[in-house]
This record gives structure tokens, sequence and C-alpha cells, in this order.
């Protein structure tokens, strides 16, 4: 066998034979300082398995001091040539501080090769820093699009959370239908979660139903024929269900005044996060409607609208403040109110600001 001066064995210039004596000298020998230059020889000439592991033992600093620059450069290196494991060596460099090279945006793009690739872990991780605003800004449309994906390749755990999003408007539009038929496919790839949530969809989904054959009659004024529908809806927690209710109670449509019973159903349906029903909680309390005007509790369900979303709520927060009347008048605060509305497309609140633009 040739022999180099050092007594070195000469190493062979065929890619696979390089790799298959490097693995000769882990196995036999466990020398990764004579592995190294055969994997680094292996992958300069083309071999992916090879460039690979070199990017391994630089980053575990196995046979050699641990190198991250020449670890990324060998994982690249296999990337390029065909070996999809070296995406996720690149990921958790760029994840994990204790490589000293932390970068939130490149864990992203690693993350986002693999998914696309077909890779269903790296699918709901870059859902998540999507959703969470890692690496990028932050966007549920963008999140609910990976789980979706992730949830179509099969993942249970995908499909449960792509149910909740059905249900909850999140990143997509809202759909009852949609979503119990993503959970009843967890429960059914066994998702140990699924099963509560499908029930519960389905509790929704008959609350949808009655809603919708109720708002039929009232809408037609056949009040009577609503009641029990939206009734059976308000059971389900249905918050537009909770609110015509409480329309119909307050104005004694097909049911005995109840102002009290409008005012819990509104409250109800606030608390629950509905914008509009805080709007007419705090009317209750603006007009004196069964019980004594308060401004200030009129602001404190208002501004929970305007947290919900609700740019009238802002526009009656301004109107509250420069009126004066139910709170000490602040002409300041109206001002901010005001633009806050018509920044959110309010057409009246557009003009009260230029009205209070004007005022000292």
């Amino acid at each position: 066998m040739a022999l180099f001066g050092f007594g070195k064995k000469k190493l062979p210039e065929d890619p696979d034979s390089l790799f298959s004596l490097a693995v000769e000298y882990i196995e036999k020998e466990n020398d990764y300082k004579k592995a190294l230059p055969c994997f680094e020889k292996a992958g300069q000439k083309g071999n992916a398995a090879g460039a690979y592991n070199a990017g391994i033992l630089y980053m575990q600093g196995n046979g050699t001091s641990v190198d991250i620059p020449k670890a990324i450069k060998w994982f690249e290196k296999a990337y390029q040539l065909g070996k999809t494991e070296a995406v996720g060596s690149l990921a958790i460099i760029y994840h994990d501080p204790k490589y000293g090279v932390q970068d939130y945006k490149k864990v992203l793009h690693w993350c986002t090769v693999a998914a696309e690739s077909g890779d269903v872990i790296s699918m709901k991780t870059v859902a998540r820093f999507h959703g969470d605003g890692i690496g990028a800004t932050k966007s549920r449309e963008k999140r609910f699009y990976w789980l979706e994906k992730a949830a179509n390749a099969g993942d249970a755990e995908a499909q449960r959370w792509v149910a909740e999003c059905c249900l909850h408007a999140d990143g997509c539009s809202a759909d009852i239908e949609k979503a119990c038929g993503w959970a009843a496919k967890a429960v059914k790839n066994g998702d140990s979660e699924a099963g509560l949530l499908l029930d519960k969809l389905e509790y929704k989904r008959d609350a949808e139903a009655n809603y919708r054959a109720g708002m039929k009659d009232f809408n037609r004024e056949q009040y009577a024929y609503a009641l029990p529908q939206l009734l059976q809806a308000a059971m389900g927690d249905h918050l537009e269900a909770k609110i015509c209710l409480a329309e119909m109670f307050l104005d004694g449509k097909g049911v005995e005044k109840n102002l009290q019973r409008a005012y819990d159903l509104l409250c109800e349906a606030a608390i629950a996060g509905n914008p509009k029903a805080c709007c007419k909680v705090a009317n209750f309390y603006i007009y004196g409607t069964g019980l004594k005007a308060d401004g200030e509790k009129a602001i404190m369900w208002l501004k929970k609208g305007s947290e919900f979303g609700s740019v009238n709520a802002n526009y009656l927060i301004a109107c509250l403040y420069k009126e004066g009347k139910l709170v000490p008048q602040n002409l300041n605060e109206a001002r901010k109110w005001a633009k806050k509305a018509a920044d959110g497309g309010h057409r009246r609140s557009a003009e009260l600001y230029k009205e209070m633009m004007t005022m000292s």
C-alpha cells in the first residue's frame, strides 16, 4: 500500500470511499480526528453525508475544537448537496444561544425550508414563529396557513389547533362546520384533547343553528317563535343570541319587559368579549335605563368595548369627555378618543375630531 513520507495512509480520491474510510476510523478506532479530513474531502467532492458529518464534528467539537462558522459552512454545503437533515442542524445552531450566533430570522428561514420540503414538525414551528412574531412580523394568517398545511399532512395536534382557529376566527374566517370537521379528524388521529373540543364545537354548532332559525322569526317580527330558539342558542353561549334576547326584554318584543334580564344578558356577552354588547351595557349607564346614570361606569364598559375592537366605543368615550355632563369635561381625552375612532374609520368621529381641534 502506498504511504506518505510521514507514514500516513494515502486518502482515496473517490468521495464514497472517503466517507467509508471516515466511518471506519470512527467505528473501529473511535478516532474522530482522522475521520474529519475524510468527511471534509468527501464533502468537497460532492458527498452530502460527508459534508453533513463534517458539520456535526465541528458543531460538537469531536476530533477538533468547536468551530460554529465551519459547522454552518458544512451544513449549508450538505443541504446544497441534498442532505435535508442539515436544515435541522442549522436551525438548532441559530436557535440555541450556546452556539453564540442566535438569530431567529435565520431559524425561521431554515425551518421554512424544511417545512416547504414537507417536514411537519417544521411546519408547526414556522406557524408558532409567525403567530408569536418571532423572527418575523406577527401574522395570525401565516400561522394558520402553516398549521393547516401540517393538519393536511395528517398531524393530529395541528388538526386540533386548526379547529380552534376556525372556531375563534384566528387567522381565518369563523367556520363552525370546518372546526367540527378538523376536530373530528384530530380525534380519529388520536389527539387526547380533541374529544372535549369536538363536544364543545358540536354544542356551539347547534347553538348557531338555533340562532339562525330564531333570527329568521325575529326579523319577521314573529317574536313568540323566535324566543325559544334564541333562548336555546343563548344557553349554548351564543353571544349574538344574548344580545338579541336583551333587545327583546328591553323593548318587550314577544316577552314582558325586563330591564334587569336585558342588562344581565348584555353583561354576559360583554364579559365574553363582544364589543357591541359592551357599548349596549354602557348605554344603560349613559341614559340611566333601569338604574342610576353613571359616567365612570359607562366609560369603563366603553373602554372594554374599545379593547375588543369597537370604534363606536371610542367615539362614545370622546363624546362623554367633550360634553362633560356625566364625567368631568376633558378636551384632551376627547381629542385622543375621537382621533382613535377616526383612525379606525368612524365617520362621525372624523368630524368630531376636526371640531375638537378648534376647541381650547
